[in-house]
């Protein structure tokens, strides 16, 4: 995707502010931002590690999440190629910590399964109260004080992995935790980073329809 001057002088001061630290580890408890308050946002995979040294929006895709695709949906403003997100409040009425993609009606919630069986597959489902897939968590999700995503459900808030078949040109996104998940032996971790995204206009260009795949 295309992006303006100011976004890719920002970009590049996130990637430097990201190779001076290393990609966030699972820690005992992030105190987040109030999702509230932060609206919605999109996600930069900030990938430090490895020969794939990169800065990537990520993309809705499959019911899950990846990395340098063509999502699947259209967005008001048809360059768009990036999945925009926002986290249920943590006194919500519904899905309190929930992660859901942004507009999306009926609702498309997020879940992982961090099991010996699920290995960290990231996954969304589709509609009010589905049920959860045994092993399955739907929150919460947090954005930590350096605008990060993590899944923090209280014991120890865990980060992403990218795993690609394909020599880096696309990554499947999946939590840290288990080295080669589902046999993907190619894998990276990586700073999903936080940027908040406007919808502030009448016709908001962000607005998008996400295609799920039943």
């Amino acid at each position: 995707m295309k992006f303006t001057t100011s976004a890719v002088l920002a970009s590049t001061l996130a990637l430097a502010s990201a190779r001076a630290c290393p990609s966030p580890q699972p820690q005992a408890g992030e105190e987040g931002l109030d999702p509230k308050a932060f609206g919605v946002f999109r996600l930069f995979a900030i990938i430090i590690d490895g020969p794939y040294s990169q800065n990537s929006t990520v993309q809705f895709w499959k019911n899950g999440l990846s990395i340098n695709v063509k999502q699947d949906g259209t967005c008001r403003d048809p360059s768009i190629n990036y999945a925009s997100f926002s986290i249920a409040a943590s006194d919500a009425d519904y899905q309190p910590g929930g992660l859901f993609l942004y507009g999306a009606n009926p609702p498309i919630q997020a879940f992982v399964d961090r099991s010996g069986m699920g290995q960290g597959i990231l996954k969304f489902s589709e509609g009010v109260n589905p049920s959860t897939p045994r092993n399955g968590e739907r929150a919460p999700w947090v954005i930590t004080k350096d605008h990060t995503l993590m899944f923090d459900n209280g014991n120890g808030a865990t980060g992403f992995q990218a795993c690609t078949q394909d020599q880096g040109k696309t990554f499947q996104v999946w939590l840290q935790g288990v080295d080669r998940p589902a046999g993907l032996e190619d894998c990276h971790k990586f700073t999903a980073q936080v940027w908040p995204v406007d919808t502030s206009e009448a016709e908001n260009p962000n607005q998008c329809t996400y295609t799920y795949t039943q």
